[in-house]
């Protein structure tokens, strides 16, 4: 009897031994599994990042730009006022040259 048992364990010991090397090679199965599925959530994430920066940069660009006009229109605005104001003053300040030219002419 005690041969039978031993037997028994032993078979057991096989059976327990095989079960733990199938649980061991499924449980690397598995981490490799992850790992690749980790691995491409990553490479995911970063597209996604890269493809979040273009966009905001587009938009960033587009604002850059967008307030670029305003101040290059409120430049030109201010340029023709400015030019406005000089056209009125330039008779007056041909006039004044020319009497200054005389003045001086009657002074030497």
């Amino acid at each position: 009897m005690a041969m039978e048992e031993l037997q028994q364990v032993q078979e057991l010991e096989k059976e327990l031994a095989a079960q733990y090397a199938a649980a061991q090679a499924d449980a690397k199965r598995r981490i490799a599994v992850e790992q690749r599925a980790a691995a491409r959530e990553i490479e995911d994430s970063r597209r996604n990042a890269d493809v979040e920066a273009r966009q905001l940069m587009a938009e960033a660009e587009q604002r850059a730009s967008e307030e670029t006009e305003k101040i290059l229109a409120k430049a030109r605005t201010e340029c023709e006022r400015m030019q406005s104001a000089a056209r009125a003053n330039l008779e007056r300040a041909a006039q004044w040259i020319a009497e200054e030219v005389v003045n001086d002419k009657w002074q030497s």
